[in-house]
């Protein structure tokens, strides 16, 4: 039978997995979350296990995780390009020290262990240039949306198009995945050409969509399907 079938007996799980471990009531269907997985591993569309995803792109840029050693280095980064960060990203204020770049990076671990996506550092000549990755992925209805955020000193070089690309054809010919959204503010002329250069479609305008500091925000929603991609 099926991992995603019904259940018809009342039970309690204990999982012990990535040293985490959940309590799960079920009566009569399992949880959201094991759904979620249990999809991904009957489409074989898990990603790997191993602690260190490294992805690279051309000779002058590769994507990996970030480890905790990295905190100091993209602390920096945030800190010496504080004030344009924060025109287009909410938590810009929230990263005040190396501690808080270390939280985020475990946090972009654990997502990365429980399948849910991840977050990789842009390494272009060997330093830290920015951030990309998946949010949440929905295993489901194969479709993920991808984030992102460069360093001033960075832009211009065309390393971001290049990380994106990178990352669209890793979700569409690794994951399977049918679908990927970019989401950028209206105003943010730098962020939208990422997916209009990469031939995304634009779908609408998400109006007031995200509070920014003081203010609300429209959102352009853009969107890719693998048929697109690979013709």
């Amino acid at each position: 039978m099926s991992t995603r079938g019904v259940w018809h007996i009342d039970v309690i799980l204990l999982i012990c997995k990535f040293d985490i471990v959940c309590l799960f009531h079920c009566t009569g269907c399992i949880s959201s979350n094991l759904q979620d997985t249990a999809f991904a591993l009957e489409s074989g569309r898990l990603m790997s296990d191993e602690s260190h995803f490294f992805l690279p792109v051309n000779q002058e840029i590769a994507l990996s995780l970030l480890n905790d050693v990295d905190s100091d280095e993209l602390f920096r980064l945030v800190d010496s390009d504080r004030a344009r960060l924060r025109q287009w990203l909410p938590w810009v204020d929230y990263e005040e020290s190396p501690e808080d770049s270390l939280d985020f990076i475990q946090r972009a671990q654990r997502q990365y262990e429980v399948h849910e996506g991840f977050q990789l550092g842009i390494r272009y000549q060997g330093q830290i240039a920015g951030v990309v990755g998946y949010h949440t992925i929905n295993w489901p209805n194969r479709h993920v949306e991808i984030g992102y955020w460069l360093g001033g000193s960075f832009e211009g070089k065309g390393i971001m198009t290049r990380a994106c690309s990178a990352l669209l054809t890793y979700a569409f010919d690794e994951l399977m995945l049918n679908r990927v959204e970019i989401q950028c503010a209206v105003g943010n002329t730098r962020s939208r050409a990422i997916p209009r250069r990469l031939g995304f479609t634009l779908e609408g305008i998400r109006r007031k969509s995200e509070w920014l500091y003081d203010r609300f925000f429209d959102l352009e929603l853009y969107s890719i399907l693998a048929e697109e991609w690979r013709g």
